[in-house]
């Protein structure tokens, strides 16, 4: 589980916090510690310890973290991140992260159900919630190489178009036609639920063209609640 639940918090002076990737241990006894991705920096927070940082570009070997961590899960992450932070729309001013994000959410066909092999970036923006394939909003809209689009990669695009200010979210949207879905407040509030083998999965859409299956965790549910009763 991605404990990465609430939107960063903005600073004068500092930097966004655009993700925070969790490093665990190889024995599996407890979190080991965080690497934190802004703009410039890539920063190394352990449980325990004081935290350093190295430039972005640098990756994640300039960190030179213990054979301890095991680092092979952040590894496509971070490389992702060093693709967004360098493509065009991260060079435009960053917005305050007002978007809210589901983080998982899948292709839905109505004959299957849930088709976890097609994420979906979902964010919210002013009246509509955007559902946007995750393998075209990574190509098209940051430019990442096949390579460097991580599996799953649903959670980290949704957080990278969340910090977008509203000129570059439009003219990414722009360039991903038609491989997203827009639903109302009135579409999201009335989604109904379902479960397969013990997970539940709240439906967007009405046909195999255009469903989603949303996995909101509770801090979501409440957020999706709030938005589409009208709050801002």
């Amino acid at each position: 589980m991605n404990p990465y639940r609430t939107l960063p918090r903005l600073g004068p002076e500092t930097e966004p916090e655009l993700d925070r990737i969790a490093v665990p241990f190889r024995v599996p006894i407890a979190r080991g510690a965080w690497i934190v991705v802004t703009p410039r920096v890539l920063r190394f927070e352990p449980r325990f310890g004081p935290s350093r940082e190295v430039s972005i570009d640098d990756g994640l070997d300039a960190l030179r973290l213990s054979w301890v961590f095991d680092t092979e899960p952040c590894t496509a992450w971070i490389a992702a991140w060093r693709e967004i932070v360098a493509s065009a729309p991260y060079q435009q001013p960053l917005a305050h992260a007002r978007r809210g994000v589901v983080e998982i959410a899948h292709g839905h066909t109505l004959a299957r159900g849930a088709d976890r092999t097609r994420p979906f970036a979902v964010v919210l923006d002013g009246d509509r919630m955007l559902a946007i394939e995750a393998e075209p909003a990574a190509q098209l809209g940051f430019r990442l190489p096949e390579h460097h689009v991580p599996p799953g990669a649903g959670p980290l695009l949704g957080r990278a178009l969340a910090w977008l200010g509203p000129e570059a979210f439009e003219e990414m949207l722009g360039r991903l036609r038609p491989h997203y879905r827009a639903f109302t407040r009135y579409q999201v509030r009335d989604r109904p639920a379902y479960s397969v083998e013990d997970q539940r999965f709240e439906l967007l859409g009405t046909s195999s063209r255009d469903a989603v299956a949303l996995q909101p965790n509770l801090g979501e549910s409440v957020m999706l609640a709030r938005w589409s009763a009208g709050e801002r």
